[in-house]
């Protein structure tokens, strides 16, 4: 398959002639594109970096220096099943970051867009991630683990398997979350804040991480309003 003409991609690179590449894409030295992928416009797959078989990848990804996208999931009931590794639009995956393809169990691993994972991270199998989460340096998630839109993940943390993070949550540095871990600061069934130390968090911080992610004012006050009754 010949690759469109507007595609810069290094003569060091290894891109299978299978693999469908969009418009505009970047490929730098030592990448390796596998058979099965698709790459779609505007994407930047940076030296030493490598998309496995089963990877949909959407428009204006940027992968850095040897993270593995769509790798084979680190599952034993995994038996070499076609399975898929979706990712969306507009993500950062940095340096050294792992992203596994899904399993038999749901079939695919999915990754929206707007995300930034950060270096050295691990996604595992059957993951599904929402849009706009911030994910810090180091975080490991299990496999079948569901991270909804806007979180904030600390550095180092480590999410256990099965474990579903809300809305909005915000998860301090190196902490591990297991299952029903979330505390519930509105009626909204999707949406949470996690307080490993409540003597830790002030009203005042509460209040002004909520306006940088657009959260109204009377929103805020309620969050704060129940951080009171939990001390």
């Amino acid at each position: 398959m010949s690759f469109p003409e507007d595609c810069k991609i290094s003569s060091m690179a290894c891109v299978s002639p299978e693999a469908q590449i969009g418009h505009g894409v970047e490929i730098g030295p030592f990448a390796t594109i596998e058979a099965n992928v698709v790459i779609g416009d505007g994407c930047k797959i940076m030296n030493g970096a490598t998309v496995c078989w089963g990877t949909r990848m959407g428009k204006n990804n940027r992968v850095f220096p040897n993270a593995v996208v769509g790798g084979v999931p680190q599952d034993l009931k995994f038996h070499g099943e076609e399975t898929t590794c979706e990712i969306g639009d507009n993500n950062t995956i940095r340096e050294c970051a792992t992203i596994n393809r899904g399993t038999a169990s749901r079939g695919k691993t999915v990754v929206g867009s707007n995300n930034l994972i950060m270096a050295y991270c691990h996604i595992g199998h059957d993951c599904v991630f929402g849009n706009n989460i911030i994910i810090s340096n180091a975080c490991q998630f299990a496999g079948e683990v569901e991270v909804s839109d806007f979180a904030v993940i600390g550095g180092g943390s480590l999410c256990h398997q099965f474990t579903r993070v809300g809305r909005y949550v915000m998860v301090t540095v190196i902490i591990r979350l297991r299952g029903r871990c979330l505390i519930w600061l509105e009626r909204s069934r999707s949406s949470y804040l996690i307080i490993p130390r409540l003597d830790a968090l002030t009203n005042s911080t509460i209040s002004f991480t909520m306006s940088l992610l657009g959260i109204s004012a009377s929103m805020a006050s309620r969050a704060c309003v129940v951080l009171s009754l939990l001390r």
